[in-house]
Protein backbone atom coordinates (compact mmCIF):
# COMPACT_ATOMS: atom_id res chain seq x y z
CA UNK A 1 0.00 0.00 0.00
CA UNK A 2 1.32 3.43 -0.97
CA UNK A 3 1.41 5.89 1.36
CA UNK A 4 -0.11 9.25 0.71
CA UNK A 5 2.42 11.87 -0.59
CA UNK A 6 2.62 14.43 1.74
CA UNK A 7 1.18 17.81 1.01
CA UNK A 8 4.96 19.40 1.40
CA UNK A 9 5.94 17.50 -1.15
CA UNK A 10 3.28 18.54 -3.77
CA UNK A 11 4.79 21.34 -5.52
CA UNK A 12 1.56 23.57 -6.06
CA UNK A 13 1.30 23.47 -2.05
CA UNK A 14 3.97 25.57 -1.78
CA UNK A 15 5.32 27.31 -5.54
CA UNK A 16 5.28 31.15 -5.05
CA UNK A 17 3.65 31.00 -1.89
CA UNK A 18 4.87 31.56 2.14
CA UNK A 19 4.34 29.94 4.78
CA UNK A 20 3.07 31.57 8.40
CA UNK A 21 -0.15 29.86 9.80
CA UNK A 22 -1.40 28.33 6.69
CA UNK A 23 0.33 28.42 2.89
CA UNK A 24 -0.20 32.09 1.36
CA UNK A 25 0.59 34.08 -1.68
CA UNK A 26 3.62 36.59 -0.78
CA UNK A 27 3.00 40.27 -0.50
CA UNK A 28 6.20 40.42 -2.89
CA UNK A 29 4.33 38.15 -5.16
CA UNK A 30 7.02 35.46 -6.43
CA UNK A 31 10.27 35.10 -7.90
CA UNK A 32 11.92 32.48 -10.33
CA UNK A 33 14.49 30.24 -8.83
CA UNK A 34 17.07 29.57 -11.37
CA UNK A 35 19.50 26.91 -12.08
CA UNK A 36 23.27 28.54 -12.06
CA UNK A 37 24.96 26.37 -14.70
CA UNK A 38 21.79 27.11 -17.19
CA UNK A 39 19.62 29.87 -16.36
CA UNK A 40 16.56 27.38 -16.46
CA UNK A 41 13.91 28.17 -14.26
CA UNK A 42 13.59 25.07 -11.46
CA UNK A 43 10.57 26.58 -9.78
CA UNK A 44 9.07 29.42 -7.88
CA UNK A 45 9.21 31.13 -4.05
CA UNK A 46 7.87 33.33 -2.36
CA UNK A 47 9.26 36.97 -2.46
CA UNK A 48 8.55 37.83 1.26
CA UNK A 49 8.42 41.83 1.86
CA UNK A 50 8.46 43.29 5.28
CA UNK A 51 5.13 42.61 5.77
CA UNK A 52 5.28 39.28 4.96
CA UNK A 53 7.89 38.87 7.93
CA UNK A 54 5.96 40.92 10.07
CA UNK A 55 2.70 38.51 9.71
CA UNK A 56 5.52 35.35 10.19
CA UNK A 57 6.74 36.69 13.47
CA UNK A 58 2.61 37.42 14.84
CA UNK A 59 2.12 34.36 14.03
CA UNK A 60 5.06 32.44 15.17
CA UNK A 61 4.92 34.75 18.27
CA UNK A 62 0.62 33.59 18.91
CA UNK A 63 1.59 29.72 18.04
CA UNK A 64 4.79 29.30 20.97
CA UNK A 65 2.79 29.36 24.06
CA UNK A 66 1.23 26.17 22.29
CA UNK A 67 4.30 24.60 21.37
CA UNK A 68 6.11 25.68 24.22
CA UNK A 69 3.12 23.50 26.44
CA UNK A 70 3.33 20.56 23.66
CA UNK A 71 5.39 17.67 26.18
CA UNK A 72 8.50 17.61 24.90
CA UNK A 73 8.66 13.84 23.98
CA UNK A 74 5.83 15.20 21.55
CA UNK A 75 7.93 18.09 20.21
CA UNK A 76 10.86 15.63 19.83
CA UNK A 77 8.74 13.31 17.74
CA UNK A 78 6.84 15.89 15.72
CA UNK A 79 11.03 17.20 14.80
CA UNK A 80 11.86 13.19 14.20
CA UNK A 81 9.26 13.39 11.82
CA UNK A 82 9.81 16.12 9.96
CA UNK A 83 13.78 15.22 9.67
CA UNK A 84 12.47 11.47 8.71
CA UNK A 85 10.14 12.91 6.11
CA UNK A 86 13.25 15.31 4.53
CA UNK A 87 15.44 11.83 4.42
CA UNK A 88 13.20 9.91 3.03
CA UNK A 89 12.12 12.40 0.46
CA UNK A 90 15.53 14.48 -0.73
CA UNK A 91 15.26 12.86 -4.12
CA UNK A 92 11.98 14.57 -4.50
CA UNK A 93 13.61 18.17 -3.53
CA UNK A 94 16.90 17.69 -5.39
CA UNK A 95 17.82 20.37 -7.78
CA UNK A 96 21.44 19.19 -8.75
CA UNK A 97 22.15 22.50 -8.24
CA UNK A 98 24.54 20.80 -5.02
CA UNK A 99 26.77 18.87 -7.65
CA UNK A 100 29.48 21.53 -8.68
CA UNK A 101 29.99 22.64 -4.68
CA UNK A 102 29.90 18.61 -3.70
CA UNK A 103 32.50 17.87 -6.19
CA UNK A 104 34.86 20.68 -5.48
CA UNK A 105 34.64 21.10 -1.72
CA UNK A 106 33.83 18.13 0.83
CA UNK A 107 33.10 21.30 2.98
CA UNK A 108 30.62 22.25 0.57
CA UNK A 109 28.89 19.08 0.32
CA UNK A 110 28.13 18.52 3.69
CA UNK A 111 26.20 21.87 3.21
CA UNK A 112 24.12 19.73 0.70
CA UNK A 113 22.51 16.90 2.45
CA UNK A 114 18.95 17.71 1.95
CA UNK A 115 18.85 20.19 -0.84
Amino acid sequence: MNAPIPRILIESTWRGRLFGAQWRPAIGGSLDVLEPATGAVITRVGNATAEDVRQAAAEANAAQPGWAATPYDQRAAILRKVAALMEENQGSWSTGSCARPAASSPRLASRCRWW
